[in-house]
């Protein structure tokens, strides 16, 4: 570049040489206006050159830079933007001419700086990703590193990375066998891909011999990348996939144990009610012999048997009700529903410890039977986690209840476990706080006893320490009293004969209840589109006995089917059912007012809901049963 004093003169024969100059240049005057400018670097501006003579320079570049060039000989990078709104990088180099102005070379410079600016970008996302790349030569020495290396070689590496280039990847991660290993394979031709544990860190990594054009190695290039998170990420997947496939499992088991404690209850109520007509029978016999006292007592043997499974089938029902059974506006048993999750269990518990039960009377509480026997199960759950294997005869889970001085029901579960540490005790309650190893729960169990111990307006503690076990405590208000309503006047007695539809698909079952009922007029229906086919030509009967679920037609669905055709036949209909697995069937029982059989039943029960069933006025006898009948039949085809 010339200096100052080396100005050039007459700019009249410059102004012709620059407008037909090759390359990129323009002539400005003592103002920085043009006075003249090169074809190309007309193009690159994107202006005709004619359209430049006299145009301010100042205008086509972006900042303060102008005024700065045409004042000194500085060279200078200036950001042009074009009439398209593109914009191009060029250096721009001047020197001062007689008269004042200046005589400027131009360079387009937009590639090199879109690469540095791209290599700049990279080298910020390398040194801020989990990412390393590096370089060896033939010898395994650095030739090349970037990016940031796993946690604990941090040191070593993002902040004196450019140290390494020069030294021996064999000194420097001499104690990393994996990586080492797996450079030696690459700068003997083989291309390579491992993992690896580095320092705690999950790391993939691919290696690649680099070949001159004799296919001679010449080193190798290398790409480290810390997955850890990835990894932790997978497990949390894996973790919660297996929860899911827990709870659709569950989900499944539940409603295949309401269909299973449903067939059960079926053959359970033919069983009982024939087995309590035979002891009768027996009873009935005279005179009282041996022989028949013998079979009497056997016969009541089967009967307690029966009750056995009959408990172990209402355990099941419990399990498979739907999430939409859970209320909290009944007035509930609590020890009945205590005594149920020490039921279920109890195979779990004798595994582990002894089991000991004090549960006194308490006073009905107010919330949803599902939901307490989760909170209840729960908590012998976490105390059979607390106890050591192998050691039953020494272990204790203790479940006891009893009511305080405010009136509270009061349940404790005991046991002698390992303990709460202090520090741990105060966050056990907490959602996804566990103590146990990583897999072994999501620490979701006492969390969900808090919330709904909570939501009853009650309250859940523990007290524990190390060594000493663990007792927890739920304290819940007593449901408030009931309002005394006047009971139903009926002037039937237990021996006032009555007409009753029997609607049961399990055909041993609906015999039983028939035999059961030998002193009414019994009509059977074996489904309940037969039972609809014999109230559309007769619906004068006193009592429906009707199951709820039965093939193709089921109690609920006739029920609906009459609701518009005999409104005053729905108050007749009292439903037996062993066990409502479905959803809707579950939400129609809570719905209706009418009476309602668990199977399987006593006699006495099936009776005395039998005379409960008050008299209704028959149907207007100006409305013919033909008519009645047109219209159920014309609402079945449709």
């Amino acid at each position: 570049m010339p200096d100052r004093a080396n100005t050039l003169s007459d700019t009249a024969p410059l102004v012709d040489i620059v407008s037909a100059a090759p390359g990129l240049m323009c002539l400005l005057d003592g103002e920085g206006r043009c006075r003249a400018a090169s074809t190309e670097l007309a193009a690159l501006i994107g202006v005709p050159a004619r359209d430049l003579v006299g145009r301010p320079w100042a205008g086509l570049f972006d900042g303060e830079e102008m005024a700065t060039l045409v004042a000194s000989d500085v060279k200078l990078p200036l950001r042009l933007r074009r009439p398209d709104g593109s914009i191009r990088w060029v250096d721009v180099s001047s020197v001062p001419v007689t008269g004042g102005g200046r005589l400027c070379a131009v360079k387009d410079v937009t590639v090199q700086r879109r690469v540095r600016e791209a290599d700049t970008r990279l080298r910020r996302v390398l040194a801020h990703a989990p990412l390393l790349l590096f370089a060896l030569d033939d010898l395994g020495t650095f030739t090349a590193i970037e990016g940031r290396d796993p946690e604990g070689l941090a040191s070593a590496l993002s902040t004196r990375g450019t140290e390494l280039i020069g030294q021996s990847v064999f000194e420097v991660w001499a104690e990393i066998e994996d990586l080492v290993g797996s450079c030696r394979r690459a700068l003997a031709g083989g291309e390579h891909a491992s993992n690896f544990i580095w320092y705690g860190h999950h790391v993939d990594a691919s290696f690649e011999p680099i070949r001159d054009a004799q296919g001679q190695v010449t080193g190798m290039v290398g790409v480290l990348l810390d997955v850890t998170g990835q990894k932790q990420l997978d497990l949390a997947i894996q973790r919660w996939e297996s929860r899911m496939v827990e709870s659709e499992r569950l989900a499944v088991l539940g409603s295949l144990a309401g269909g299973i404690a449903h067939q059960i209850n079926d053959a359970l109520t033919a069983t009982r009610l024939s087995l309590g007509r035979l002891i009768s029978f027996e009873l009935a016999q005279t005179p009282m012999t041996p022989v028949r006292q013998h079979r009497i007592e056997l016969l009541q043997d089967a009967r307690e048997g029966i009750s056995r499974v009959e408990h172990i089938t209402k355990e099941l029902r419990a399990f498979s009700q739907s999430e939409t059974d859970i209320s909290l506006n009944q007035s509930i048993d609590l020890r009945s529903v205590v005594d149920a999750a020490v039921n279920l269990a109890a195979h779990e518990i004798r595994h582990y410890s002894r089991l000991e039960c004090d549960l006194r009377t308490l006073p009905p509480v107010q919330g949803g039977e599902q939901a307490l026997r989760q909170v209840f199960l729960n908590l012998l759950i976490n105390a059979v986690q607390a106890l050591p294997e192998g050691a039953a005869d020494y272990n204790t889970i203790r479940v006891s209840c009893w009511t305080d001085e405010l009136g509270n029901a009061v349940v404790e579960v005991t046991d002698t476990g390992k303990g709460i540490a202090p520090g741990d005790l105060g966050r056990i309650f907490e959602p996804f706080f566990t103590t146990r190893a990583a897999g072994e729960g999501l620490g979701l169990g006492l969390s969900v006893c808090r919330d709904i111990v909570n939501g009853l307006s009650g309250h859940i503690s523990a007290e524990s320490a190390p060594g000493r076990g663990t007792v927890f405590r739920v304290v819940l208000p007593p449901a408030p009293p009931a309002e005394e309503t006047q009971p139903r006047q009926s002037a039937q007695t237990n021996n006032d004969r009555r007409r009753v539809l029997i609607v049961d698909d399990d055909r041993p079952v609906a015999a039983a209840v028939a035999l059961e009922l030998e002193d009414h007029d019994v009509v059977v229906a074996g489904s309940g589109r037969e039972a609809f086919e014999i109230l559309r030509r007769d619906p004068a009967f006193d009592v429906v006995l009707c199951d709820v679920m039965m093939p193709e037609l089921s109690g609920v669905d006739l029920y609906n089917w009459l609701r518009p055709i005999e409104p005053q036949m729905l108050e007749r209909f009292v439903f037996m059912t062993g066990g409502a697995f479905t959803a809707r069937a579950e939400q129609f029982l809570r719905d209706i007012p009418n009476p309602r059989l668990d199977k399987p039943f006593h006699p006495d029960d099936l009776r005395r809901v039998i005379a409960s069933v008050p008299r209704v006025t028959r149907p207007d006898p100006s409305i013919s049963i033909r008519t009645r009948a047109s219209v159920m039949s014309d609402r079945a085809t449709h």
